[in-house]
């Protein structure tokens, strides 16, 4: 589809009644992009699985806890977290976008996913009160609408923390107080694992643009095409390696991806003038996994914001 056309689309989603509901409906039915037959596969679970096995390498995960945001419509991560042994885990996302026909389809297809990290292989199918379940059958606590800005959890009691393909969903602003709160509410020892996408997200379905497509916009054009139930905020690597460190983490580890040809496309795009005072190395890095920890108590950390803290563009 013209990414144009997918864009105009998305606008109509969001302003008519029930916009959800027919958004879900195209995806399951029309775009098939969305199946109860996806499930867990190799190349769907990955993200999640590396995310485990980071855990699992850190300590053991008897007793601990697990915070998530933006957990999707089938909780296929929070899945393979349980099968893997985690213990009992908070999951917040916006929306109460979980289906659980997706969520038993996921179930159905980790028996017969074969991992190390996987210890354990889910049965139980979730019924019509499917929170009831996913909290008695797999210590998950799916808690939608929810902020996860002001989570309400208790400070230092979160063990583990990631999120796969949701950061670059959400405002900077917003997103600077999620990694506060995630600050809060992690203990000393936490290991948070990030995946993000920085591509335009069009370009996965539109193959005449390239990943950076959206670098060409100012943002009162890009806010016309990125409408909120699809919207994308373009921040670069090296903004959110500064968002990161100013919100009181260190970055143990990361593995940036660009393209082969990657910084020569970036080259050949008249960019708006808010992304000129980035390096093109910088914006051609498409996507980042990010492995982070706390350096500091909540206490020291806000000083620090307050002292280091500069507007994200």
């Amino acid at each position: 589809m013209d990414w144009r056309l997918k864009a105009a689309a998305f606008r109509i989603f969001q302003s008519v009644p029930f916009g959800d509901k027919l958004h879900y409906f195209s995806q399951r039915h029309l775009t098939r992009s969305l199946s109860t037959a996806r499930g867990a596969t190799p190349d769907t679970a990955r993200r999640f699985l590396d995310h485990l096995s980071i855990f699992q390498n850190d300590r053991s995960l008897d007793g601990s806890t697990y915070f998530e945001f933006g957990a999707g419509w089938d909780l296929l991560s929070n899945l393979i977290m349980w099968c893997g042994g985690m213990e009992r885990q908070f999951v917040y996302d916006i929306k109460p976008n979980v289906r659980p026909e997706l969520v038993n389809g996921c179930i159905d297809s980790l028996q017969h996913l074969e991992h190390s990290s996987l210890k354990r292989k889910p049965k139980r199918h979730l019924s019509s009160n499917f929170r009831a379940d996913l909290a008695n059958y797999y210590g998950i606590e799916y808690r939608a609408p929810g902020d996860a800005r002001r989570t309400g959890l208790p400070s230092d009691s979160i063990d583990f923390i990631s999120s796969v393909n949701t950061m670059e969903h959400i405002p900077p602003e917003d997103l600077r107080s999620i990694l506060r709160e995630c600050h809060r509410i992690s203990k000393d020892r936490a290991v948070l694992a990030f995946a993000i996408d920085y591509s335009d997200h069009y370009s996965h379905t539109d193959r005449s643009i390239t990943p950076y497509n959206f670098l060409k916009f100012s943002d009162p054009a890009w806010s016309f095409l990125n409408p909120a139930i699809h919207y994308q905020n373009r921040l670069r690597h090296s903004q959110y390696c500064d968002l990161l460190t100013s919100c009181g983490f260190h970055l143990a580890s990361m593995e940036p991806h660009s393209p082969k040809d990657g910084v020569r496309s970036v080259s050949e795009i008249n960019v708006a003038e808010k992304f000129r005072d980035l390096t093109p190395d910088d914006m051609a890095i498409i996507q980042c996994s990010f492995v982070v920890r706390k350096v500091m108590s909540p206490a020291a950390a806000i000083v620090h914001e307050r002292t280091c803290e500069r507007p994200i563009r």
